[in-house]
Protein backbone atom coordinates (compact mmCIF):
# COMPACT_ATOMS: atom_id res chain seq x y z
CA UNK A 1 0.00 0.00 0.00
CA UNK A 2 1.37 3.49 -0.48
CA UNK A 3 1.90 5.87 2.09
CA UNK A 4 -1.12 8.35 2.08
CA UNK A 5 1.55 11.20 2.48
CA UNK A 6 4.57 10.02 0.77
CA UNK A 7 8.09 12.02 1.69
CA UNK A 8 8.18 15.09 -0.76
CA UNK A 9 11.08 14.95 -3.15
CA UNK A 10 11.37 19.43 -2.77
CA UNK A 11 13.19 20.75 0.22
CA UNK A 12 10.27 22.82 1.69
CA UNK A 13 11.36 24.55 5.31
CA UNK A 14 9.26 28.12 5.60
CA UNK A 15 7.15 27.90 7.96
CA UNK A 16 3.46 27.73 7.23
CA UNK A 17 1.34 31.23 6.41
CA UNK A 18 -1.40 31.39 9.31
CA UNK A 19 -3.77 30.96 6.99
CA UNK A 20 -2.72 27.49 4.84
CA UNK A 21 -4.58 24.35 5.59
CA UNK A 22 -2.45 22.73 8.55
CA UNK A 23 -2.56 19.57 6.23
CA UNK A 24 -0.15 21.23 4.27
CA UNK A 25 2.39 20.69 6.87
CA UNK A 26 2.25 17.02 6.56
CA UNK A 27 2.09 17.28 2.76
CA UNK A 28 5.12 19.45 1.45
CA UNK A 29 7.26 20.49 4.63
CA UNK A 30 10.48 18.26 4.93
CA UNK A 31 11.70 19.74 8.56
CA UNK A 32 12.45 16.54 11.08
CA UNK A 33 9.02 16.95 12.74
CA UNK A 34 6.83 16.72 9.99
CA UNK A 35 8.87 13.93 8.49
CA UNK A 36 8.23 12.29 11.88
CA UNK A 37 4.73 12.92 11.87
CA UNK A 38 4.22 11.53 8.41
CA UNK A 39 6.08 8.49 9.70
CA UNK A 40 3.41 7.74 12.32
CA UNK A 41 0.01 9.15 10.06
CA UNK A 42 1.08 6.54 8.05
CA UNK A 43 2.35 3.89 10.06
CA UNK A 44 -1.25 4.57 11.53
CA UNK A 45 -3.29 4.69 8.40
CA UNK A 46 -1.90 1.68 7.08
CA UNK A 47 -3.65 -0.63 10.31
CA UNK A 48 -6.75 1.27 9.68
CA UNK A 49 -9.97 -0.38 7.85
CA UNK A 50 -10.83 2.36 5.72
CA UNK A 51 -11.89 0.38 2.53
CA UNK A 52 -13.59 3.43 0.96
CA UNK A 53 -10.92 6.24 1.56
CA UNK A 54 -13.74 8.25 3.65
CA UNK A 55 -11.12 8.64 6.74
CA UNK A 56 -8.10 9.11 3.63
CA UNK A 57 -10.10 11.64 1.85
CA UNK A 58 -10.72 13.37 5.56
CA UNK A 59 -7.09 13.77 6.60
CA UNK A 60 -5.73 15.04 3.36
CA UNK A 61 -8.59 17.67 3.63
CA UNK A 62 -7.58 21.29 3.05
CA UNK A 63 -10.91 21.93 5.80
CA UNK A 64 -9.02 22.01 9.32
CA UNK A 65 -11.43 20.77 11.11
CA UNK A 66 -12.07 17.79 8.92
CA UNK A 67 -8.32 17.30 8.71
CA UNK A 68 -7.62 17.88 12.69
CA UNK A 69 -11.09 15.47 13.66
CA UNK A 70 -9.69 12.57 11.34
CA UNK A 71 -5.97 12.70 12.96
CA UNK A 72 -7.98 12.69 16.18
CA UNK A 73 -9.67 9.26 14.87
CA UNK A 74 -6.83 7.71 13.44
CA UNK A 75 -4.66 8.53 16.77
CA UNK A 76 -7.81 6.88 18.87
CA UNK A 77 -7.80 3.70 16.75
CA UNK A 78 -3.68 3.37 16.90
CA UNK A 79 -4.08 3.89 20.66
CA UNK A 80 -6.67 1.42 21.34
CA UNK A 81 -5.16 -1.54 18.95
CA UNK A 82 -1.94 -0.91 21.58
CA UNK A 83 -4.71 -2.71 24.24
CA UNK A 84 -7.11 -4.93 22.35
CA UNK A 85 -6.52 -6.09 18.46
CA UNK A 86 -9.85 -5.97 17.58
CA UNK A 87 -11.00 -2.96 17.33
CA UNK A 88 -14.09 -1.79 14.82
CA UNK A 89 -14.60 1.81 13.09
CA UNK A 90 -17.68 2.76 12.65
CA UNK A 91 -19.32 -1.03 12.94
CA UNK A 92 -22.24 -1.26 10.74
CA UNK A 93 -22.00 2.26 9.17
CA UNK A 94 -23.02 4.15 12.59
CA UNK A 95 -22.07 5.51 16.26
CA UNK A 96 -20.26 4.75 18.32
CA UNK A 97 -17.13 5.33 16.12
CA UNK A 98 -15.04 2.26 18.07
CA UNK A 99 -15.79 -0.55 19.36
CA UNK A 100 -13.29 -3.24 20.45
CA UNK A 101 -13.98 -6.53 20.94
CA UNK A 102 -11.81 -8.97 23.44
CA UNK A 103 -12.63 -13.06 22.55
CA UNK A 104 -15.48 -11.90 20.16
CA UNK A 105 -17.51 -9.82 23.19
CA UNK A 106 -18.01 -6.19 22.96
CA UNK A 107 -15.72 -4.68 25.85
CA UNK A 108 -15.76 -0.98 25.37
CA UNK A 109 -17.13 1.68 22.89
CA UNK A 110 -15.84 4.91 22.30
CA UNK A 111 -17.15 8.16 20.22
CA UNK A 112 -14.32 10.78 19.77
CA UNK A 113 -15.06 14.07 20.37
CA UNK A 114 -12.81 17.04 18.73
CA UNK A 115 -13.65 20.45 19.93
CA UNK A 116 -13.17 23.48 18.50
CA UNK A 117 -13.12 27.31 19.05
CA UNK A 118 -16.41 28.95 18.92
CA UNK A 119 -17.18 30.24 15.15
CA UNK A 120 -17.18 33.82 16.21
CA UNK A 121 -13.86 32.99 17.75
CA UNK A 122 -13.02 31.64 14.32
CA UNK A 123 -13.97 34.69 12.94
CA UNK A 124 -12.03 37.02 14.76
CA UNK A 125 -8.97 34.42 14.94
CA UNK A 126 -8.70 34.47 11.03
CA UNK A 127 -8.94 38.45 10.36
CA UNK A 128 -5.79 38.23 12.76
CA UNK A 129 -4.40 35.73 10.50
CA UNK A 130 -4.62 37.49 7.36
CA UNK A 131 -3.44 40.64 8.80
CA UNK A 132 -0.12 38.51 10.14
CA UNK A 133 0.13 36.78 6.65
CA UNK A 134 -0.35 40.25 4.37
CA UNK A 135 2.45 41.93 6.97
CA UNK A 136 4.71 38.41 6.59
CA UNK A 137 4.52 38.56 2.47
CA UNK A 138 5.30 42.82 2.59
CA UNK A 139 8.13 42.17 5.30
CA UNK A 140 9.74 38.08 4.27
CA UNK A 141 12.87 39.59 2.83
CA UNK A 142 13.76 40.94 6.21
CA UNK A 143 13.98 37.10 7.06
CA UNK A 144 11.49 37.81 10.15
CA UNK A 145 8.22 36.21 10.30
CA UNK A 146 5.70 38.11 12.52
CA UNK A 147 2.40 36.91 14.64
CA UNK A 148 -0.03 39.61 15.21
CA UNK A 149 -2.90 39.44 16.99
CA UNK A 150 -5.12 42.61 17.62
CA UNK A 151 -6.32 42.77 21.52
CA UNK A 152 -8.93 45.37 21.02
CA UNK A 153 -10.39 46.60 17.58
CA UNK A 154 -13.87 48.62 18.00
CA UNK A 155 -16.71 47.50 15.79
CA UNK A 156 -16.87 48.50 12.26
CA UNK A 157 -13.34 49.51 11.82
CA UNK A 158 -10.54 48.33 9.75
CA UNK A 159 -6.89 47.86 11.33
CA UNK A 160 -4.77 50.57 9.54
CA UNK A 161 -2.61 48.52 7.62
CA UNK A 162 0.01 50.61 5.77
CA UNK A 163 0.36 52.13 9.19
CA UNK A 164 0.88 48.88 10.82
CA UNK A 165 2.96 47.57 7.46
CA UNK A 166 5.14 51.03 8.27
CA UNK A 167 5.62 50.34 12.04
CA UNK A 168 6.25 46.45 11.82
CA UNK A 169 9.22 47.66 8.68
CA UNK A 170 10.62 50.33 11.55
CA UNK A 171 10.92 48.02 14.45
CA UNK A 172 12.47 45.25 11.96
CA UNK A 173 15.21 47.45 11.02
CA UNK A 174 16.74 47.63 14.45
CA UNK A 175 16.77 44.13 15.17
CA UNK A 176 20.20 42.68 15.03
CA UNK A 177 19.98 39.91 11.81
CA UNK A 178 17.64 37.21 11.74
CA UNK A 179 20.28 34.58 10.91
Amino acid sequence: MSNLFPEPTTPFTRPLADLEPRVVWLQPSTEPEAVTARRHVNAWYGEFPDPAGRLAAKLTSANDGNHYSALDELYIHHALRQVERDVRYEEGGRGPDFRVYRDGRQVLAVEVLSLFMREEWTREARRHHELTDRLNKTLRPQGYFLHVEVLVQPQGTSLPLKDLTEFAEAFLKVLPDPT
